[in-house]
């Protein structure tokens, strides 16, 4: 570097002294104080500084580095977007488990009497779920049996109270209570008993035992003649509870119980109904209508008998029938038949087994499906028609294609419902062995069984697919009901409304076909998912299995009562507007959407035979194929459309 020379001559600073030199300035003079004056501080010489230029990377690879910066970041971005929803999920579906979990131990702890801990697992499932209704309702039963009075209220005014002189001691309770009974008023002549028994356990132990066993029997006793028979046999349990050994109340649970396992075996095994209902039709032969159903399970099995050519076991069969309901007509196919078992070489063929649900059958030789007009959607269509040569129902699935052929999946399950998403389905079984509603994957594998009862079916999906909603007679009035279940069947069902045919709409509504509290104004009916609120749709008695379009602004559902035929029809939600889609002379039914909501798949007999269509509203249907094997009651079947 160049060194940097002063001039004195234009330089203004000081000079500088070199190191070791002698300062030549001489001290300063000392001032008037005798003080000598500050020195001047010494300035050093100032160094300047040179520039020097950047030689770091370049502009393009600055570029380089921070995209692939901003990649990373993005991409730890999306990995935690990602982990955070699965964690999301993995805590719903946690907190659905315990949900179920504490509801069921609830219910369990409120079957048993343990007030408090059922109470501590209601308030559980509501802090987890606080829109939960089961477990609310359910919490204030346990509430209504455990209350006990406020020593500061005075007690609630009865139709004819006795006299009383101070509030809520136990011999008033115990007066209520009397008075109620003799009025028949039961449930408040109960609550009044279980204060007192809550209260002070060795008051009148004898008198108050015998009172609510007496009101726990007789509700009981009235809940099973009406067809209640679970209402019915749990508070007969109650009464039971208070005689342990009293033969009253176990025969009535042994005769419920036995009538509810007859009823089990329903439509899906006619020979063990008719063994269940022959055997307490011994005990007892004029308890509910079990002369009634024995007559009529004989009467099925021995047609079904005949129909495979078992003439001899079908005599059999009519025989019972005549034993218990005879009737001229029954005699005369009672005479027919056993003429066809006379003239047969040998003897019958060999009694019918329970059938395997596993069994899958070669997928049948239909006719070729229609080809229409340009390309079909998407996906699968599922139904389920009777095979008689296997004596069982079987479940077939379609391509919605131009020259598709049915393939079999499963033998004895019927009424399929896809589960959003289309990976699983909802079946009713008709096993002997697994009869009720079941879960099982989009491919024929069987995966869970969740309801018990032979007359359960016609399940819908909820949005998230966890829940169900499903239509059933399984009370003794055979009135149809809808209920609700957990598809997992995790919890008990639970009575919902009269009604059939549901069909839950994406994140909204519950349509069904059913009427008004009063049983008036029948047709398709909507309700909340929380069952708060219900609407009609329609006004026509005929109108049912209401189907949504995916996207909920259509509803399609058939109809006898508008055309004159069994047609389809299609409500526009917006305007209220109903059309029709397909009608013909013959039947057109069971319509259900494709997943794109461009199409409507049915079944109908318009060219003679069973066949499934497909068709959009404004164009002429198109036939996909002939339904394999027939169809024994074509309004109790259903079919669907998944991807």
């Amino acid at each position: 570097m160049t060194s940097l020379k002063r001039d004195s001559k234009t330089d203004p600073r000081p000079a500088t002294l070199a190191p070791g030199t002698a300062n030549p300035v001489q001290p300063l003079a000392p001032g008037p104080n005798g003080q000598h004056p500050a020195p001047l501080p010494v300035t050093r010489p100032r160094t300047r500084l040179v520039a020097r230029r950047w030689r770091g990377p370049g502009w393009r690879w600055l570029t380089v580095y921070s995209l692939v910066l901003i990649l990373g970041l993005v991409g730890v971005l999306l990995a935690g977007i990602g982990g955070v929803r699965e964690g999301l999920e993995q805590r719903a579906a946690i907190q659905a488990t315990a949900v179920a979990n504490h509801y069921q131990r609830g219910l369990a702890h409120a079957q048993a009497g343990e007030s408090a801990l059922a109470l501590a697992e209601f308030e559980m499932v509501l802090r987890l779920r606080p829109d939960h209704l089961e477990a609310r309702a359910a919490m204030l039963r346990v509430m209504a049996t455990t209350a006990t009075p406020q020593p500061t209220s005075p007690p609630a005014p009865t139709p004819t109270p006795p006299p009383v002189s101070t509030p809520y001691t136990l011999d008033v309770l115990l007066g209520e209570a009397q008075s109620l009974y003799d009025q028949k008023e039961w449930t408040q002549a109960a609550e009044r008993l279980e204060r007192i028994r809550a209260t002070d356990a060795a008051y009148e132990t004898d008198t108050v035992t015998n009172l609510l066993y007496k009101i726990y029997y007789n509700t009981g006793s009235d809940l099973i003649a009406a067809g209640r028979l679970e209402e019915g046999i749990r508070q007969i349990e109650r009464a039971l509870a208070l005689r342990p050994d009293d033969k009253a109340a176990l025969e009535q649970i042994q005769l419920a119980t036995a009538y509810l396992q007859a009823m089990g075996y329903w439509q899906a095994n006619w020979q063990k109904a008719v063994s269940a209902f022959a055997e307490l039709y011994k005990q007892r032969p004029n308890y509910l209508d079990v002369e009634v159903r024995l007559a009529n399970a004989a009467i099925a099995y021995g047609d079904a008998m005949a129909q495979r050519g078992a003439w001899c076991d079908a005599v059999t069969q009519y025989a019972i029938a005549l034993q218990v309901r005879p009737s001229a007509a029954l005699r005369a196919t009672r005479d027919a038949a056993n003429s066809q078992c006379s003239s047969q070489a040998s003897t019958a063929a060999t009694p019918t087994g329970a059938a395997n649900t596993d069994a899958t059958p070669p997928a049948p030789a239909g006719a070729a499906p229609g080809t229409p007009a340009g390309a079909l959607a998407g996906g699968h269509i599922y139904f389920s028609t009777w095979d008689s040569e296997r004596n069982n129902f079987v479940l077939y699935r379609v391509t919605a294609a131009p020259g598709a052929k049915p393939e079999a999946l499963l033998t004895n399950v019927r009424q399929p419902r896809a589960a959003p998403g289309g990976t699983r389905l909802a079946v009713r079984n008709a096993s002997g062995s697994e009869i009720g509603l079941a879960t099982i994957t989009a491919t024929g594998e069987t995966l869970r069984r969740v309801t018990t009862f032979a007359e359960d079916g016609i399940a819908t999906w909820s949005p998230d697919g966890l829940e169900w909603v499903f239509a059933s007679n399984r009370e003794g009035d055979r009135r149809w009901r809808l209920y609700h279940a957990w598809a997992e069947g995790t919890e008990a069902t639970e009575y919902i409304v009269f009604g059939r045919s549901p069909a839950w709409y994406p994140g909204k509504n519950i349509a069904y076909d059913g009427c008004d509290d009063e049983g008036n104004r029948c047709g398709l009916w909507q309700m909340t998912p929380d069952r708060g609120q219900r609407t009609p749709l329609t006004d026509v008695a005929g109108d049912t299995s209401p189907a949504w379009a995916p996207g909920g602004s259509r509803l399609a559902f058939m109809s006898s009562q508008r055309s004159g035929n069994w047609d389809i029809f299609v409500r526009n939600m917006g305007t209220g507007k109903i059309s029709a889609v397909a009608a013909s002379p013959g039947i057109e039914g069971l319509p259900t959407w494709s997943p794109d909501g461009a199409w409507i798949a049915f079944i109908s007999n318009r060219e003679g035979s069973w066949g499934l269509y497909i068709t959009q509203p404004g164009a002429a249907p198109v036939r996909l194929l002939t339904l394999p094997g027939t169809l024994p009651d074509w309004m109790d079947e259903q079919i669907t459309w998944g991807p």
